[in-house]
């Protein structure tokens, strides 16, 4: 090549590099003068695309996470060099940049040079309550927008999978939780939690009820009474919703007619009640009641009514007819104590209680003379009598015992023990059995973190069996050797209801897994909290005492080898070895000093005080006591 065009090849080449150098520039994307913004919900944003260098953009073009900004009506300046987003939401985070177009048609710019964070509370829309009938899957459904998680909760406890194997979550977020083969103890009130990465949290709660067929809990009882009097036939339909409920009358399928007055029909939500006012021999007949919702029809057996003649009063100057009757009430219910007033001419009722005047309110005397209790407690057991009197004179005096009984009261924990992972509980009856003697029991146990929830198992007592003592076998939650606490609590109950929980005790045991020769039966009794306190005090001056004693004796160790070292030595090397001596003998000292000392604590020691609520039942050092 000659030299002449080896010249104009390198002149040319100087020149390119000259004007790209020129026209050479860099792209950054500023938001609000940072490379991080955060905004709320709602709020509005502008990033400006700045571009420095020779060249003159012609185009601009934003990019959100590498994909290009899709047009919005809430979304101005795609093509220009400041991008504004207004009514931010939570999909508008991540990071934003900009591709510019030059004039020499290059294109420059980045992927991400701002990022954008936007926070604020998760939003729930409203959705309504759900019914679903028993034994189907019930469905709860969480839909919003602004969260990453949803969690599930259920009278404040968190739900989780492995709780029940019913419960199953649909999706990723958790939206959605399915309960299959529900039952009446599923219903109740459930709260949907929904979480944002920003750390927003909104609850929003719904109501789950389960719905249930007709199903009578009491038929109607065979009734006899006077001519005149009052009958009356209760029976009570169950179901949800609320069965409908209508009396019938014969062999047939014969309405009872309510136009009379007579017939009073008084329906609650379980119970319905007819009432027969001033009966008559043509009222004597079958009765019964039929229930029915949206989940089936039902109908109780047939209560027979029978119809007497009516009381005489006593010719003049005879002694009043005397009637002595015996009634059970339940407390905490209704009930009413019947006057055999009914049938006689103008009659006049009166009542006493004790031997006193009625002054309760709870008590009230109707038109008929029967006296109604609202709110049964044991103060209205007691005598009534009843006086009616005709023609200004007794002519029936009727003399009603009446018995209240109810649920019992709390039985006491006194005791647990543990042998390899299994808990035997033991109590004492409670000091009140409701007046009916106790059926059964029912034993709770959780492990003491307040998280867990509780499990039972039912102790059935017969007139044969006096048990008041169960085990509980806690071994599948004794993962590792520790030691564990556990809550113990106990109710009892009897024919007439549960008795409230007992004092929550806590038991505290040493547990070695796979050990059953550690794991040991040993009883402890319930001891008080300040016994605990006082006694690993002792323990751990015991243990201050002892590390104490070993670095005085350390201390003395090195002091006896620093008065070694500076002590001249002579000519025999006598005096150096006499040190030596010493030392050892300091040495030994120090070590049997030193030695830490165990106080050894009797496991089957019997400790036995006052039961309170939420104190530990105390296990010794090791092994379970």
């Amino acid at each position: 090549m000659p030299f002449a065009h080896l010249y104009c090849v390198l002149l040319l080449l100087l020149l390119a590099n000259a004007l790209r150098n020129v026209y050479s520039i860099t792209v950054s994307v500023e938001v609000a003068g940072s490379s991080a913004h955060y905004a709320q919900i709602g709020d509005a944003v502008e990033f400006t695309c700045i571009v420095s260098g020779a060249a003159k953009a012609v185009g601009y073009r934003w990019l959100k996470d590498g994909v290009g900004v899709s047009t919005a009506n809430r979304i101005t300046g795609i093509g220009r060099s400041s991008l504004r987003i207004f009514h931010l939401t939570i999909e508008d985070s991540g990071g934003y940049g900009c591709q510019v177009t030059l004039s020499t048609g290059e294109v420059r710019g980045s992927q991400t040079k701002a990022r954008l964070t936007v926070f604020g509370l998760p939003e729930i829309n409203f959705y309504p309550d759900v019914s679903y009938q028993e034994s189907l899957s019930a469905r709860l459904t969480c839909r919003g927008k602004n969260y990453d998680r949803v969690f599930w909760f259920r009278n404040d406890e968190k739900l989780l999978l492995d709780d029940d194997p019913r419960y199953e979550i649909t999706d990723h977020i958790g939206e959605t939780l399915i309960i299959r083969n529900v039952t009446l103890s599923d219903a109740g009130s459930y709260t949907s939690q929904a979480k944002s990465t920003s750390g927003g949290r909104t609850e929003k709660s719904l109501t789950l009820t389960v719905e249930t067929e007709p199903k009578v809990v009491l038929h109607p009882a065979n009734v006899t009474v006077q001519v005149g009097f009052r009958a009356t036939l209760t029976c009570n339909i169950s179901g949800i919703p609320t069965p409908g409920k209508t009396w019938f009358r014969g062999r047939t399928q014969k309405t009872v007619n309510t136009k009379n007055i007579r017939y009073v029909i008084r329906n609650d939500r379980t119970s319905s009640t007819l009432i027969i006012e001033n009966i008559k021999k043509t009222d004597e007949d079958y009765y019964y009641c039929a229930g029915m919702n949206d989940h089936g029809h039902v109908q109780s057996n047939k209560g027979k009514v029978v119809v007497g003649s009516p009381p005489t009063p006593p010719p003049s100057g005879l002694p009043p007819i005397q009637i002595v009757a015996f009634k059970t009430i339940a407390y905490g219910r209704n009930d009413s104590i019947t006057c055999r007033a009914q049938g006689l001419v103008r009659p006049i009722v009166s009542w006493t209680k004790d031997k006193q005047p009625l002054s309760d309110p709870s008590l009230s005397q109707d038109e008929t003379g029967d006296l109604f209790v609202v709110n049964v407690t044991y103060d209205h057991a007691g005598q009534y009598v009843c006086t009616i009197e005709v023609n200004n004179r007794p002519a029936v005096i009727q003399t009603v015992h009446v018995d209240v009984k109810g649920p019992p009261g709390p039985p006491v924990i006194t005791t647990a023990k543990v042998f390899d992972g299994v808990i035997t509980v033991n109590w004492t009856d409670p000091s009140f059995d409701g007046n009916s003697p106790i059926t059964g029991y029912e034993a709770y146990w959780r492990q003491a973190t307040g998280r867990d929830l509780w499990s039972s198992v039912t102790v059935n007592r017969s007139s044969t069996v006096n048990r008041s003592s169960t085990v509980i076998d806690v071994r599948s939650s004794l993962l590792a050797t520790g030691v564990y606490t556990y809550d113990l609590a106990v109710k009892a109950s009897n024919d007439y209801g549960v008795s409230r929980r007992s004092d929550v005790e806590e038991f505290v045991f040493f547990y070695v897994k796979n050990s059953s020769i550690l794991n040991q039966n040993k009883t402890v009794e319930i001891i008080s909290s300040s016994e605990i306190e006082i006694l690993f005090a002792v323990l751990g001056l015991l243990v201050v005492t002892g590390i104490g004693v070993l670095l005085r004796s350390r201390c003395r160790k090195n002091v006896s080898r620093q008065k070694e070292v500076q002590r001249p030595k002579d000519s025999t090397g006598q005096k150096i070895r006499e040190t030596r001596n010493a030392s050892a003998k300091e040495e030994k000292s120090a070590r049997q000093t030193s030695r830490p000392t165990f106080i050894e604590i009797n496991p089957y020691e019997k400790r036995r005080t006052q039961s309170y609520s939420h104190e530990p039942l105390f296990s010794g050092i090791g092994t379970p006591v």
